[in-house]
């Protein structure tokens, strides 16, 4: 698959970004709204209105979907594109003006960066004003900015994920596009040999060693790479 989720007609991508702290969010459009779903999972999900794209709810079309850094403190930044939509006159009519539907998400990268530093109204604000229906940065801007994964072993051993998207085409004029935040504890793998990757350059996997779960680094083989688990695999013939 290649392409981007604004390849669909109507939706537009921005983001804002704090090379500094190490964070930031992504606001993805609707220009004349979207019919949402949700599935919500996981131990300590951090979301916002997104028990409205239940098909369930009256509101019928969302304007748009916010992903942001900053763990919980993040999801303010929704309030940044609500600001933008309201200026617009793009939300539910209730009569007395619009209210902008925004679902929003976190991941969390508090631990990398300024703890201090999260995503705000502003920045939401700003993400919505940059932006565009065509092409856009990918990697670690917007939502990816904190984005990390292989933390199972500790921060120490993690590496740099980002945000992505793509874009297939079905025929008869379907279109189905995505955008996605990685971050988790694992490692991410590439073809057999479970390589990671990372601004080109390849990075070895984490290999955990058989010797009091310390880890090695070895590409090949990690018993190559420590002399404690060479000795353990010894004594354990």
């Amino acid at each position: 698959m290649s392409g981007y989720i604004t390849d669909i007609k109507g939706i537009s991508v921005g983001h804002s970004t704090d090379s500094d702290a190490l964070t930031g969010c992504t606001a993805v459009l609707f220009e004349n709204g979207a019919v949402g779903g949700v599935d919500v999972r996981g131990s300590a999900p951090g979301t916002r209105e997104t028990d409205l794209m239940r098909g369930y709810n009256a509101v019928e079309r969302i304007n748009a979907v916010m992903l942001c850094g900053g763990s919980a403190y993040g999801l303010d930044a929704a309030s940044g594109a609500m600001k933008f939509l309201e200026e617009r006159s793009r939300g539910v009519d209730v009569g007395v003006g619009v209210v902008p539907i925004v679902p929003a998400a976190v991941i969390f990268d508090l631990a990398i960066g300024r703890y201090d530093v999260r995503p705000d109204k502003a920045s939401g604000y700003e993400a919505c004003s940059n932006a565009v229906s065509g092409r856009f940065a990918t990697g670690s801007v917007g939502v990816g900015t904190g984005a990390t994964l292989g933390k199972a072993y500790g921060m120490q051993y993690a590496s740099k994920s980002g945000v992505g998207t793509s874009c297939l085409e079905l025929g008869n004029g379907i279109k189905v596009g995505a955008i996605i935040a990685l971050r988790r504890r694992l490692q991410s793998r590439h073809g057999q040999n479970s390589m990671r990757r990372s601004k080109g350059r390849q990075i070895p996997q984490l290999h955990e060693c058989r010797y009091k779960r310390r880890v090695c680094l070895n590409k090949h083989d990690h018993r190559s790479n420590c002399h404690k688990c060479k000795a353990y695999t010894r004594r354990s013939k």
